[in-house]
């Protein structure tokens, strides 16, 4: 099947030094994927997948948004995510991190709805390393009515956005 299609993402992000050397650091991502074609056919490997150390923490990779009829993520076609982070050094090679994750990722515009939207709060600890942050991230959902709550722990390199 072919896979005419139209896809756009946009993302903000905003570094803000709080108190020297504190830094508020917040991102905005909305991105939409839609078919030319009547079928409304998308690529799996074009649509949108969130949830992981780099979108919303607390949830496995890419496992957020919509899952086919095993319980596969299938991908989304509407993506929404707001990221909020506060970093501040403990000393000149360890970060300290609070941060707020939230958003979803959608099958269509049609399925969009605020009470939909997954948030998760943590904490994390950077090293900076020659190669960049080495990041230990411990996220925890809070309560929404088809996610149970839980703990998620993601290793990673570099900061999330």
């Amino acid at each position: 099947m072919r896979g005419d299609f139209y896809k756009i993402d946009a993302s903000w992000a905003r570094y803000l030094v709080i108190s020297t050397p504190s830094v508020l650091a917040t991102r905005l991502r909305l991105a939409w994927v839609k078919s030319h074609s009547n079928s409304g056919f998308v690529p799996t490997i074009d649509r949108f997948y969130l949830g992981g150390a780099n979108s919303i923490r607390g949830y496995a990779e890419n496992t957020v948004g919509p899952k086919d009829s095993t319980g596969t993520p299938d991908g989304g076609q509407v993506v929404m995510l707001a990221n909020m982070e506060l970093r501040t050094p403990m000393s000149s090679k360890f970060w300290f991190t609070f941060f707020m994750d939230a958003g979803n990722n959608f099958g269509s515009f049609h399925e969009v709805t605020i009470g939909d939207m997954l948030m998760s709060v943590g904490v994390g600890l950077q090293y900076i390393a020659p190669v960049g942050p080495l990041r230990l991230d411990y996220a925890r959902r809070v309560v929404h009515p088809r996610y149970a709550p839980s703990d998620r722990i993601h290793l990673s390199i570099l900061f999330s956005f």
